[in-house]
Formats: C-alpha cells, sequence, structure tokens
C-alpha cells in the first residue's frame, strides 16, 4: 500500500515538474529575469516560500536543472529556483541541480552571532545534511591516519593461514 502511494506521489511530482518546466521555457526572454541576477540575489517578486515552517521538514520531492518541486510537513507541493527564499529564516536557495538542492541558511546561534549553514538536500530526503560554517573560528587541522601494529608485529611476520575444512 505504502509503495503504491509512493509511486503516485512520484508520478504526480514529476507531472507537476514538467508542467513547470514547460511553462519556463515558454517564457520570452523580456519576461524571464537575467541568470546572473537571478542567482546572486532573492527573487524580489516571489514570497518567501513557507514564511512559518521550520527547514527539518522540507522534504525535496524531486529536482531538475534551475527548479525543484519541494513539500513542507504533508503540505502542498512547491516549486522552487535559484534565488527563492525559504522557511522561517528566510534561507536562500543557492544551486538546483538533478537530485539535489543546496540552501544556504543564516540564523542567530545560541550566542547571538550570526550561524551559516548550508543544507543540501537529496531528492526524496526531508531535513537534509546540515554543515555550519563560522567564519570567526579557524579550520579544524588535519590528521593524517595512522596504523598502530601490535607489539613484536612486523608487516613481514603477518603470515596467512590456511583454514582447515
Amino acid at each position: 500500500m505504502k509503495s503504491r502511494r509512493a509511486v503516485c506521489t512520484a508520478v504526480v511530482a514529476a507531472g507537476v515538474l514538467g508542467l513547470a518546466l514547460s511553462a519556463r521555457a515558454q517564457q520570452t526572454p523580456s519576461t524571464r529575469p537575467a541568470p546572473s541576477a537571478q542567482a546572486n540575489s532573492p527573487s524580489p517578486t516571489r514570497p518567501v516560500v513557507g514564511p512559518k515552517e521550520d527547514l527539518k521538514n522540507l522534504t525535496l520531492v524531486k529536482s531538475d536543472t534551475g527548479s525543484a518541486i519541494v513539500r513542507f510537513g504533508t503540505g502542498g507541493l512547491q516549486v522552487l529556483v535559484v534565488g527563492d527564499r525559504v522557511g522561517r529564516t528566510a534561507a536562500v536557495v543557492k544551486s538546483i541541480e538533478p537530485g539535489r538542492l543546496v540552501i544556504d541558511e543564516t540564523a542567530p546561534g545560541a550566542d547571538g552571532t550570526p550561524q551559516q549553514t548550508q543544507i543540501v538536500l537529496r531528492d526524496g530526503e526531508t531535513g537534509g545534511a546540515r554543515y555550519s560554517r563560522r567564519p570567526d573560528q579557524p579550520a579544524p587541522a588535519g590528521l593524517r591516519p595512522q596504523i598502530v601494529e601490535p607489539r613484536g608485529a612486523t608487516p613481514d611476520s603477518a603470515k596467512k593461514s590456511e583454514v582447515s575444512p
């Protein structure tokens, strides 16, 4: 029963994405915003998508180059493009690729300073992977992995033993 519902949801989402992409392709060049302006700043004509919602509840239903279909919880499907603002914190959509959506969120941290977080969602994923960036803190030092040998063991002393049937 669940798999049938998932298949129906996927078919509907693919249809909605196809309609959104065809409508976007039919725009004349004079009505379509410039790609550089769209990628660098939030879309001024579109309101924040889900202004009362938390990004932890955001589900990426389907994405294609330049547009994505998302849903907050059990709400309706919504189409996002690069530059849109999403959620309670008005996070900005930075890139949309097939199977992947990247959102940059700036929210106040526990100490009151702004904390930047990059959220990466894959198709069908809810909440996504969060990567925190604090510009005031240095990057962690890289460590080289080490192999610890037992006492008295040398690399040549390791012999293969035959397994008896």
